[in-house]
């Protein structure tokens, strides 16, 4: 529970605040961008909620804190929060919210699909959220992007009985361990693309034309580019560019990640456009290992 004596001096003044237990995982301000600010290795509130959208993401987005550092005095909006997620994102996709501190507030998608919900990921296990799959017709797969972000993953399978898929690279438990070197389609419309560097088992996993790409490519803000980490790459940068540069022979229009702040294009083609000019920049011989911002492009 957030406690407003430990509220960071840069919260703005009204209803919301963020206090000192934030562990600066970034999952508020790319939930609810117009409340939430990178205060540097925090959020803050940068502005208070002036509308009932903003509010009501602004509430998601304090529902979803894996550390509970969010604090407001709109208690009914809290509740009405709580009981929402997943929240309808884009199409057939719905934001889970509900992240975890296991994954560090990685985010978490559901996919509502005639031949089975998939749950992308995995978010923090809780009574409102399970109540909330059900309505929506359950979870019949979960996918794992890579080992960091299955949250309470494990929880939920158990629940609803159903396999986890996962790169046999990433040394974990799953039901279903897939050793792959190539794209695999796991239905006619889910592609598992492998895609090493971040770690050397991860995946991204195109539906229709959206992207998951758990934590190797997010849309930065700071510089209205898609964007990657050379500094949080566990496994091999060079590597991750290399597959990052095999997603240009892809068709989509939107890149949901596992942490950053999600991207949708007007086309394929200028997402394909969006994305050859993020490679010309992480490419650059100046990218550094230097810094420690998640949420900044590696050239920053």
């Amino acid at each position: 529970m957030a406690k407003r004596a430990g509220a960071w001096d840069g919260n703005v003044a009204g209803e919301m605040f963020v206090d000192d237990s934030c562990i600066y995982c970034g999952a508020c301000f790319h939930m609810a961008p117009h409340t939430f600010h990178d205060a540097d290795k925090h959020s803050v509130v940068g502005a208070q909620p002036t509308n009932e959208a903003d509010s009501r993401w602004a509430h998601l987005a304090a529902v979803s804190c894996p550390v509970s550092a969010i604090g407001s005095d709109n208690k009914s909006a809290f509740r009405e929060a709580a009981a929402a997620l997943p929240i309808a994102y884009h199409d057939n996709i719905f934001w889970c919210g509900y992240t975890s501190k296991k994954s560090f507030g990685g985010l978490s998608w559901l996919i509502q699909r005639d031949n089975g919900n998939v749950l992308m990921d995995g978010p923090r296990y809780a009574g409102p959220l399970m109540k909330r799959f059900d309505e929506l017709g359950g979870i019949q797969h979960i996918i794992y992007s890579h080992k960091d972000d299955i949250g309470d993953a494990a929880k939920i399978a158990d629940y609803y009985q159903c396999p986890r898929y996962v790169h046999i690279a990433e040394e974990m438990d799953a039901e279903e361990q897939l050793a792959l070197s190539e794209p695999y389609a796991l239905d006619d419309d889910l592609l598992l693309i492998p895609t090493p560097g971040h770690t050397l088992g991860s995946l991204c996993v195109l539906h229709n034309d959206i992207l998951f790409t758990g934590d190797n490519l997010w849309w930065n803000p700071n510089f209205q580019s898609l964007s990657a980490s050379q500094h949080y790459c566990w496994f091999d940068w060079p590597t991750q560019l290399q597959s990052l540069e095999t997603l240009l022979n892809y068709d989509f229009r939107a890149v949901l990640p596992g942490h950053g702040q999600p991207f949708i294009a007007d086309t394929p083609e200028q997402m394909r456009d969006e994305l050859s000019r993020a490679l010309a920049i992480l490419s650059q011989d100046r990218c550094s290992k230097n810094n420690q911002n998640i949420w900044e492009c590696p050239n920053g």
